[in-house]
Parts: C-alpha cells; sequence; structure tokens
C-alpha cells in the first residue's frame, strides 16, 4: 500500500517535513501538513486520507489526543501517534482512542514504513470484517423478510452428497427444525426432490419448478412446489429453493403461487443486488470466504447474482 495518502499532524515544521521526505521515499502521498489540530480535522474531512501521523503533544488549544478521536470517529481514518516523553495522564488518554500504533521520535525511515504498512493492513481487515458482517446481517434480513420458506443447497461433497446450507426463518417455523438440524438432513429427504440426480443435470438451467412435499417434525408431509434457481460458484452449483405450500386446490393455487413466486423472485434479486459491502454477506454462505478474500471474490459474486436474474 505505498501508494496510500498520509496525513502528517506535526507542529514541528523540521520534524514534519523530515516525515514527509521520509515517506515519500517509499511512495507514499502525503496530501497535507497540518501543525494546528482544528487544520487537521478540516484537512482529514477535506482530503480523506488513508492514514494520519499525529503528535500527541500539539503546542494548540486541541491536542493530538484530541484531533486523532475526532477524525477516528467522524472518517474511521486509522492513526498512528507521534510520541515523546509524556506523562501517564496523556498516555491513559491516548490508550483510550484505540489508535493503531505509535512511533517514538525520533523515528527511523525504515520503522515508520514498517508501522505504516501494519497498521493500513489491518485497518483494511477490520473494515473487511465489518463489511462482512453488516452484509450478512442485510442478506438474512432480505431472506427472513420473504413470505415463503427458503434455502440453499449446495452440493456438499462425493461422501455426503447436497447438504443444506441455508434456512430462512419460515423454513425453520414450518418443519419445527433448527438451523443445525436441517443442515444435518438431507435436502432431498427434506424437500422429497432427487438433489444428488438433478443438480449436475440442473446445473445450465437457470431456474426450474416441480410438485413435492416439505417434512416436517410434527406435521408430517405437507404438499406444495419448489421453485429453484441455480447458481456457479467457483465449479459448484447452488440451489435456491423456495417452498409453497398447497393451501387451495392444485389448479388455483398454481396460478397464484406462479405470480407470487415471480414477484417475490424480482424482489429477491433486487436486494441481493446491492453494492460490495452488501454481497459480501453471499460469499460467507459460498464457502466461508475470508475477510482477506472477500473483495476479491466481489466480482466472481456479482457473476452469481446476474445469474439469478436470467429466465428460461
Amino acid at each position: 500500500m505505498a501508494d496510500a495518502k498520509v496525513l502528517i499532524v506535526e507542529d514541528e515544521v523540521i520534524v514534519a517535513m523530515g516525515l514527509e521526505r521520509s515517506l515519500g521515499s517509499f511512495g507514499y502521498d502525503v496530501v497535507g501538513l497540518a501543525t494546528k489540530g482544528e487544520d487537521a480535522i478540516r484537512m482529514a474531512g477535506e482530503l480523506m486520507p488513508d492514514l494520519a501521523l499525529i503528535d500527541i503533544n500539539l503546542e494548540d488549544n486541541i491536542d493530538g489526543i484530541d484531533v486523532a478521536e475526532k477524525i477516528g470517529n467522524n472518517w474511521d481514518i486509522p492513526v498512528v501517534y507521534l510520541t515523546s516523553y509524556t506523562g501517564d495522564e496523556t498516555l491513559s488518554r491516548a490508550i483510550r482512542t484505540n489508535p493503531y500504533g505509535y512511533l517514538t521520535k525520533p523515528a527511523r525511515p525504515r520503522e515508520i514504513y514498517t508501522t505504516i504498512e501494519t497498521v493500513l493492513q489491518k485497518h483494511r481487515a477490520i473494515k473487511a470484517e465489518k463489511a462482512l458482517k453488516s452484509g450478512e446481517d442485510k442478506f438474512r434480513f432480505v431472506m427472513d423478510s420473504l413470505p415463503f420458506p427458503l434455502c440453499i443447497v449446495s452440493e456438499g461433497d462425493f461422501e455426503n452428497g447436497p447438504k443444506i446450507s441455508y434456512s430462512n426463518r419460515l423454513l425453520i417455523a414450518k418443519t419445527k427444525m433448527d438451523a443445525e438440524k436441517l443442515s444435518s438432513i438431507s435436502p432431498g429427504i427434506l424437500l422429497g426432490f432427487e438433489f444428488s440426480k438433478n443438480l449436475s443435470k440442473e446445473k445450465k438451467k437457470t431456474c426450474f419448478e416441480c410438485e413435492t412435499s416439505l417434512k416436517t417434525s410434527d406435521r408430517g408431509n405437507i404438499p406444495g412446489k419448489i421453485y429453484v434457481k441455480a447458481a456457479a460458484f467457483e465449479g459448484k452449483t447452488y440451489l435456491v429453493v423456495l417452498f409453497q405450500e398447497y393451501l387451495e386446490s392444485k389448479t388455483e393455487n398454481a396460478e397464484k403461487v406462479s405470480g407470487n413466486i415471480s414477484q417475490e423472485t424480482d424482489e429477491l434479486i433486487s436486494s441481493l443486488k446491492q453494492p460490495l459491502s452488501e454481497i459480501i454477506a453471499i460469499s460467507g454462505l459460498f464457502g466461508g470466504v475470508e475477510s482477506e478474500e472477500v473483495f476479491r471474490n466481489a466480482e466472481k459474486m456479482q457473476n452469481i447474482i446476474l445469474e439469478f436474474e436470467k429466465r428460461e
């Protein structure tokens, strides 16, 4: 990340210029030099640096700790403190702002570079984790808002065959089984459909439907229909399966259900076609992607969403 933007907040001009030279030699873009706290806060908001180097002991009515707290809270900019000898009270205040790192003046160029690179990587990982958690919450909210029981079926491994990777709230309520129990049941038994035979057969089909029944723990098998959308990710096939119970005569219900499913599927697709931070959620379901890989896989996940949009 040697092209990262850095804001230097230092009231000793000679020290600030030395830092600017050192950072420039490593390829960093020093976007601003501030000698006063108020200027530093204003510049942080205007320039949006990737990192701020801040002297704790600014000779100003706003010291470095106040500056770090404000820019961290307002813009989530990671801070590395520049310190010389400071009292216990000052250090205690500094620690409470959760800085990403410290450099003791005078700091050697290599030490500066190592600290900045470590901080940038750490901040990137934290942002990815937050985005992943936020995306998962939004994804689950969308799935749980659907008025149909839904699950995601993955190919699984050779020995165990297809498995249920995710179940929404209504599927759990309808079957009277929790998510852990559902994940341990063969989707073929749960939904009365031979997924092991049809997964490879249906790989190239975007969607299909069939009459079947849903197994429950207290009501036996509930007759109905499943609507399935298939998508491929990293060589594996995943099926999004919606179940609709027959409540009326089969003919009347089929006409009504077909329209409802079409509308709900469109709403689902629309909800899933979100910016990167929301698409990240799906990656957690399709293989447990680590935060370091999330951004590299975003484009692939977008392709999955596009696959969901196709019609036969």
